[in-house]
């Protein structure tokens, strides 16, 4: 059976396709009403370079500062965004789910903190922050740095939040898939089965003789007595 064909029995089974397809579209529609949405709090922000105003010889030596401020970056998104710093986090009541974005060689970066709800992804925001801030601390005053001689994370723009609803466009294709390949399937195999009875009555129909038969040979049929008395003799 190819395309055109099978177009045809869907059309054909009009009463069958079009109930189904209403039934699969309410499903779909049910089931992506109640799916919850999802806030997304997300920030921006940059590693920068501390402002010392004292001579070379006075300063404390820094070896992330020495290493560039981008390295810096990289090391300290890298430990925050660890699996093992993530399931504390969620221990701790934050979502697990955030993400740091830092390009290659950049000192920008960009937090992202989806949650259930409104406060707890901006929770989640400012706790991932309060982290990264941390743990660049802690890298710098392992070597005995001050804090005002250290690298440190400034906010370039205010927190910002969304709502979305991520998982109905996989909810309604999922369904719609299943849907439009359960309501071929029923279509094409009750048409297939009603067809099949169609032929078995018409060959049953040929088969089977009609009343001109049944007469015509029930006239060229002998009698009954007429053939005893034949015998007999």
């Amino acid at each position: 059976m190819d395309l055109w064909d099978l177009f045809r029995v869907l059309f054909r089974r009009w009463y069958l396709t079009v109930p189904l397809l209403v039934l699969v579209a309410g499903v779909g529609y049910y089931s992506a009403k109640g799916i919850e949405p999802t806030y997304t709090a997300s920030a921006g922000g940059v590693f920068l370079e501390p402002v010392v105003l004292l001579p070379v010889e006075q300063r404390a030596p820094n070896p992330w500062a020495q290493a560039g401020v981008a390295t810096t970056a990289a090391a300290v998104v890298g430990s925050v965004v660890d699996p093992v710093t993530k399931e504390q986090v969620v221990a701790e009541g934050y979502s697990g789910d955030y993400s740091v974005q830092l390009a290659s060689r950049s000192v920008l970066f960009s937090i992202y903190a989806p949650a259930a709800s409104h406060e707890a992804a901006i929770a989640t925001l400012d706790h991932v922050i309060e982290l990264m801030k941390e743990d660049l601390r802690a890298k710098q005053s392992a070597y005995g740095v001050p804090e005002n001689q250290q690298i440190n994370i400034q906010l370039a723009s205010g927190t910002s939040i969304v709502s979305t609803r991520e998982g109905v466009s996989r909810v309604l294709l999922g369904l719609g898939g299943l849907g439009a390949v359960l309501t071929v399937g029923i279509v094409v195999l009750v048409d297939s089965l009603l067809t099949r009875r169609r032929r078995r009555a018409e060959l049953d129909e040929v088969a089977a003789p009609s009343d001109d038969d049944v007469a015509e040979d029930s006239r060229t049929r002998p009698p009954r007595s007429a053939s005893k008395s034949s015998r007999r003799r």
